[in-house]
């Protein structure tokens, strides 16, 4: 099943878009009662750990994407000794001996957790680990699915990541297995990651990946029929995954994945008057919704659109701040921080935690909710007040050893 929560690191690479909001008053309380609940759920070793998921219970998922929302979250006190003891708590992904800690079964989410931890140790305060960064850096270029491991460019997963628990080596003689396939959420991530992490644009991986995630884009010069509105959707591989369903043999667009095609697109390097991004903005800007995940889902498929809400705000908090002034100036999203944010503040519990009552994303965890939701909030207060806050100094990098 599909584990979407870890996202919140990827503030990190977005950090230089215009910045945002900072209503002092409400907002800014419920970030300092979101970052209190988070804290107080750090286990004394400095990872966070599910208490409702066994397969995030090792801390390896859950501890980056935590960590990254309480980076820009608030400054509360302990804060700084938590969120070191954390870092290195990631670091020991990687042995002293310069191999992975997969644990004995395994990463549960590898994609996610290679990325998201590349995210926390690439940040200037955590400098002291970046040789272990760089050796994540290296296990996560594994995972794409390309030549190296067997995918041609006729594949339709060629250029992606995805959900494999091992490296995605193709097999000779016989079909994938139907977890052998990209889809476009992993893919953003990892493409994210790797370019924090210091990869160069100009790199073949990059302009492989593009090719993925373009083809998961209803999108034709000149469109072929009403399917081709610009959004995106998950894989094009599969139905199943892709929860908004199809219709009339084309893949629906909805409001999750849009973001992420959106985000994948400007850091793939593609300009932002191009026609893809162009499209996909419209998209985006035409559907935006702050309360519900906007697309055309059947019936049997709502479960879904409400299983992905925090994580929609989450990721579409970052695409309209990639786009900057085209999502400010346009009538249908000049508002969005706020609207976004008053949204996200009536759901928030008296403890300060967030929570899904749809199960099929694990935003029913409250550590995955939450930090969902308290990244999306940091977004929206950095966007209105146009300037670049964190929690943690970061001229500490200089002195980290």
């Amino acid at each position: 099943m599909r584990f979407v929560g870890l996202s919140t690191c990827l503030l990190i690479a977005c950090a230089h878009a215009p910045s945002p909001v900072a209503a002092p008053g409400a907002a800014d309380l419920a970030l300092q009662k979101a970052a209190d609940f988070l804290l107080a759920e750090q286990s004394p070793d400095g990872a966070f750990r599910s208490k409702k998921y066994q397969a995030l219970a090792d801390g390896r998922a859950l501890t980056p994407m935590v960590l990254s929302t309480l980076l820009f979250a608030a400054k509360r006190p302990g804060l700084e000794v938590a969120y070191q003891k954390g870092a290195d708590f990631v670091a020991s992904l990687v042995k002293d001996d310069g191999t992975l800690d997969e644990g004995p079964y395994g990463l549960e989410y590898p994609v996610y957790t290679l990325s998201l931890s590349i995210l926390v140790l690439s940040v200037p305060v955590n400098q002291r680990h970046f040789g272990k960064r760089d050796v994540l850096l290296d296990a996560l270029e594994l995972r794409q699915l390309d030549e190296a491991n067997g995918w041609s460019a006729a594949d339709l997963a060629y250029g992606g990541f995805g959900y494999f628990p091992t490296r995605p080596v193709r097999p000779e003689n016989n079909p994938p297995d139907e977890l052998l396939t990209s889809n476009l959420t992993s893919t953003t991530f990892s493409v994210g990651a790797l370019l924090l992490g210091g990869r160069g644009l100009e790199e073949p991986r990059f302009g492989k990946a593009r090719t993925f995630v373009e083809k998961c884009q209803n999108f034709h010069e000149p469109p072929r029929g009403p399917f081709d509105d610009g959004g995106f959707f998950h894989t094009p591989n599969d139905e199943v995954p892709n929860k908004a369903g199809a219709l009339d043999g084309h893949f629906r667009s909805y409001g999750t994945t849009t973001a992420d095609g959106v985000r994948a697109l400007l850091r793939l390097g593609v300009p932002r008057s191009s026609p893809r991004v162009q499209a996909a903005s419209e998209w985006l800007r035409g559907h935006f919704d702050p309360e519900k995940v906007p697309g055309d889902y059947p019936p049997d498929r709502e479960v879904f659109r409400d299983s992905g809400y925090y994580y929609w705000t989450w990721t579409v908090a970052h695409a309209l701040m990639q786009l900057g002034p085209q999502a400010l100036t346009d009538p249908r999203t000049h508002n969005w921080p706020e609207r976004l944010t008053e949204a996200l503040l009536k759901r928030q519990r008296p403890d300060g935690s967030f929570i899904n009552s749809a199960s099929d994303l694990r935003e029913d965890d409250p550590l995955v909710a939450t930090s969902l939701a308290a990244a999306a909030l940091s977004v929206a207060r950095m966007v209105r007040a146009d300037h670049l806050t964190t929690a943690i100094p970061m001229e500490q990098a200089e002195g980290a050893q």
